[in-house]
Parts: C-alpha cells; sequence; structure tokens
C-alpha cells in the first residue's frame, strides 16, 4: 500500500476515532446535565412544599390558639347552653337552615356577623389583609357542638353545618386540612381549615373554619421560580387530580 493511501486512511480513523470520542463526551455531558437538572429540580421542588407546609401549619397552630381563648370559650359555652334549653333544637336548625339556603333576609345573619366573637375574626382577617395586602383568609366562621353558626367573618352558604364531611371529621380526628378547591362563599380558591373546639375538661363544644388564600403558596412558588438557578425551570401548582391551579 502506497504511503499517500495509508496516511489517508490514518487521518480518516484518527477523525472517526475524535468524531466518536466527541459523541461519547456530548452524551455523558447531556446526561450529565440532565442529571444535575433533575437533581436542582426535585431540590427545588422539595424546598417550595416545606415552605408551602410550613406556612400551612403555622395558620393552623394560629387557629389552635384561638380555640382556647376566653371569648371563644364563653360564645361556646352560652351558644350550647342555649340550644340544650331548645325543646327542638334540631327543628330549630332545620327551619333556620332552610330560609338561609333560600337567601332570606335572616336578622340572624347580622347578628352573627357584628357579635364580639365576629368582630374579633374580623379584625384578625383584616390584619391579615393590612399584612399582605390582599385577603390571606376569605372567612372565618364557628359552630357550636350541634354544627350551627354562632359566628362568622360574612355571610357562608348555609347556617348547619354537621352533615358537612369535613365538620365530621374535625369532631372526630380534631384537624381537617382539605384538597385546593375554590370556597363559594369567599370566591377565593384555598386550602380550608377546621379545627375541633374543647373545653377545658377536654370535652367537644364546636368547631372553627378558615378558609385561606391560596395565593400565599402562589407567591411563594413564583419567588422560588425568580430565584431558580435555570431561568427557563418551569414551576406548576397542581392538586390532586393533577390539574393545573
Amino acid at each position: 500500500m502506497k504511503i499517500g493511501h495509508k496516511l489517508t486512511l490514518g487521518f480518516v480513523g484518527l477523525a472517526l476515532l475524535m468524531a466518536g470520542l466527541g459523541y461519547f463526551a456530548l452524551r455523558t455531558s447531556r446526561t450529565t446535565l440532565e442529571e444535575a437538572i433533575g437533581r436542582n429540580s426535585a431540590d427545588l421542588a422539595e424546598q417550595i412544599l416545606d415552605k408551602i407546609s410550613r406556612n400551612l401549619n403555622r395558620r393552623v397552630e394560629e387557629m389552635q390558639a384561638f380555640t382556647t381563648c376566653e371569648l371563644a370559650q364563653e360564645y361556646l359555652r352560652l351558644s350550647n347552653a342555649q340550644f340544650e334549653n331548645m325543646s327542638d333544637p334540631n327543628g330549630y336548625i332545620a327551619q333556620i337552615d332552610r330560609d338561609w339556603v333560600n337567601g332570606a333576609d335572616l336578622p340572624l345573619i347580622g347578628e352573627l356577623t357584628r357579635n364580639e366573637l365576629a368582630r374579633e375574626l374580623q379584625s384578625r382577617q383584616k390584619f391579615y389583609q393590612n399584612k399582605y395586602g390582599y385577603p390571606l383568609v376569605g372567612e372565618i366562621f364557628v359552630t357550636n357542638r350541634y354544627g350551627a353558626n354562632i359566628s362568622q367573618t360574612g355571610r357562608i352558604t348555609d347556617y348547619y353545618q354537621a352533615d358537612e364531611e369535613w365538620w365530621q371529621i374535625t369532631k372526630k380526628d380534631g384537624l381537617f386540612v382539605s384538597n385546593v378547591k375554590y370556597d363559594e362563599s369567599s370566591g377565593i380558591f384555598s386550602t380550608e381549615i377546621s379545627i375541633r373546639i374543647d373545653d377545658a375538661n377536654g370535652n367537644f363544644i364546636g368547631v372553627i373554619k378558615a378558609v385561606p388564600n391560596i395565593k400565599e403558596s402562589i407567591n411563594i412558588i413564583n419567588e422560588a421560580k425568580l430565584a431558580a438557578e435555570y431561568k427557563t425551570t418551569q414551576l406548576h401548582l397542581i392538586n390532586g387530580n393533577g390539574k393545573i391551579i
């Protein structure tokens, strides 16, 4: 074989070897980059979920602290005593609930949004509004042990709550946190929080429910996106059914 042919074959072989090494390096670099992005994304998602979880736990603790306050305890004691003295408390609740759901202008609704306990709840609601610049808590209300509302920050969809699954779970387990859902009363997407209220002897006396706005969680996600290492990172909040919120 002539020297020229040998040199040509040598250069071709070298070129193929370099191309093969380049392809291998590219594949290796791509795999390494994908793994790095995957780890970064997983860490970022974990950090976001941890912050959302801590915020939610803080809201739960704030509500739990409120259940032991003297004002809430006294209102529930008086309300439960009033219902105990009724000849037919269930009949009374059913009639009020029917009128309430049908949109009747009941004087009771005004009373429940203006009593001292309601004003305290509204004060807390306003505090969050001023602090965060949006309605962090859409609504808060308290029921007695019969499931009837005794105080509320605003009119809600119905008067009787004891037939609701969330109320029953709260009474049984002490705490209920819902999946993200649209709340018709407050008109916001929220993760509803319900807390069982006991008296000093541990007896069940009522339930408090708050409807925190998920805007707080969305803000956490937006802040994380701005600070993400990879600017093309896409973050989405999805519900339990896999649908983007």
